[in-house]
């Protein structure tokens, strides 16, 4: 008979992106087998990541010295999401970690890097950090990859991997949402299942509601999928998840809302990320019509 996963519970809602869920669990489990400790430390502090709480990692894992690998690792994006100054550095950190023997194996050194990797924008590095990772998060991780590179057959792949691993487990079905997605046609209705079945489970969270969101939008449902994607906003403290941000946008348009409901969307966007491929894509588009624009008028000045 299997042992009990003391630490199954803190997974999943972390999984979902039920962060503060998975503080909560972190520390009620009191004493755990030590093997689990550095894990169970590991997630609790991913999940203050993802409510922000960057000062809680600064403060309390340690640069260096005895603190384990994966925790370094976790440090080394708290690092990077808050003091971007320092992300050169961090990137530097990262290779030197990746090429040293000592810690290259390490699954979480992987993760974050690949994650890291993601923010920058280096997909291909990202897929290099991860590509021989056998958890079921770091082949959720390579779908997501390969969904970005727009090779489906690969992230079909690695999903059919991870349900001979555990078909029921949360991160597969989810990620089976994510490719159903990206499948198009009757998986659309499919990740609209599977996501909710996992909101009536787990609770809302955004990740879940803007997984909702884009199923619905996809099928034209659009009021629907824009009161789930209000939802996610108005749960967000300050209301700055770029993916809420980004689908609004989409069902605001969908849905003929004022120009000024648009631009205030965007103005948020573009001051919470910056860098997101949806802001530095609108950026592009908006210089190249301004050029355009410049040249009609040069024209016109001089016919």
């Amino acid at each position: 008979m299997a042992e009990p996963d003391d630490l199954y519970t803190l997974r999943q809602e972390f999984y979902v992106g039920n962060f503060q869920a998975a503080i909560n669990e972190g520390s009620a489990l009191g004493r755990v087998n030590p093997d689990l400790e550095t894990e169970r430390a590991e997630f609790v502090y991913r999940a203050h990541l993802g409510l922000k709480e960057y000062d809680v990692v600064l403060r309390e894992v340690k640069e260096g010295g005895d603190t384990p690998i994966a925790l370094q690792a976790v440090r080394l994006l708290a690092v990077y999401e808050s003091r971007p100054e320092q992300r050169e550095a961090v990137l530097a950190t990262l290779q030197a970690l990746l090429n040293d023997a000592a810690t290259a194996s390490s699954p979480s050194l992987q993760t974050m890097a690949a994650t890291i990797y993601l923010k920058e924008g280096s997909v291909k590095e990202a897929l290099r950090a991860v590509h021989l990772g056998m958890t079921l998060e770091q082949r959720a991780l390579m779908t997501a990859i390969y969904l970005r590179l727009d090779r489906l057959d690969h992230a079909q792949r690695q999903l059919k991997q991870m349900q001979a691993a555990d078909e029921d487990a949360t991160l597969t079905q989810m990620t089976g949402a994510w490719v159903d997605l990206a499948q198009g046609g009757t998986g659309y209705r499919d990740a609209q299942l599977l996501f909710q079945e996992l909101i009536a489970k787990y609770g809302s969270s955004a990740l879940l509601l803007n997984g909702l969101g884009v199923a619905l939008i996809h099928q034209g449902q659009y009021e629907e999928a824009d009161k789930h994607l209000m939802q996610a906003l108005r749960e967000d403290p300050d209301k700055s998840n770029a993916d809420t941000l980004v689908n609004l946008v989409a069902t605001a348009q969908h849905l003929h809302k004022p120009q000024e409901t648009v631009a205030k969307l965007l103005s948020q966007l573009q001051k919470c990320a910056p860098t997101h491929p949806y802001v530095t894509m609108l950026s592009t588009l908006d210089t190249a019509f301004d050029r355009l624009q410049a040249q009609f008028a040069s024209h016109i000045v001089h016919a």
